[in-house]
């Protein structure tokens, strides 16, 4: 997760932009693995 970060924050060059994609990248991942709670 830390080089996910790392990458995010190369991209954007702003710490608070790099944790919101990363956040934002986690909670697509966990609505992909559990379909089920997509209301």
């Amino acid at each position: 997760m830390r080089r996910a970060f790392e990458r995010a924050l190369a991209r954007t060059g702003d710490p608070q932009a790099a944790l919101a994609e990363l956040d934002r990248l986690q909670h697509i991942q966990l609505s992909r693995e559990r379909p089920d709670d997509m209301a």
